[in-house]
């Protein structure tokens, strides 16, 4: 999939429903750019801004217009990639998933009431 993910200028997702696609986070540690419609899972697997862009779901002419400026802009894409690249790898290695869950799980024997559970921040805003 890696030479799948390296030749797309920008890798889509519309959809009404996802819980944790996947497909964003191949794309990303390949260095493509990404955007999708607003839901939970999505907007959680990319951070918005600065690795893809997130659009209003239903919002057909929110994704044409978010698709026509990263395509148009190849400089911006590099960059959403490798910011993306970067991200995948520090939010979401194997190495930072068991430091985190054991973080958790150390927290939840001591008792601890708040577990601090492991998440995908994501920066930025809508593609505006």
């Amino acid at each position: 999939m890696r030479a799948v993910y390296s030749a797309l200028d920008v890798a889509t997702l519309v959809s009404d429903e996802e819980s944790f696609p996947m497909c964003f986070l191949e794309a990303q540690s390949c260095g493509c750019p990404v955007v999708g419609m607003d839901t939970s899972g999505v907007r959680s697997t990319f951070a918005r801004g600065r690795s893809g862009l997130l659009v209003a779901q239903d919002d057909v002419d929110g994704m044409v217009d978010a698709l026509s400026q990263l395509i148009a802009d190849e400089v911006r894409r590099k960059e959403m990639g490798q910011y993306g690249r970067q991200w995948v790898s520090a939010n979401l290695s194997l190495e930072h998933m068991i430091d985190e869950y054991e973080r958790v799980l150390t927290n939840a024997a001591a008792g601890k009431r708040h577990y601090g559970l492991p998440a995908c921040s994501s920066a930025g805003d809508r593609h505006e």
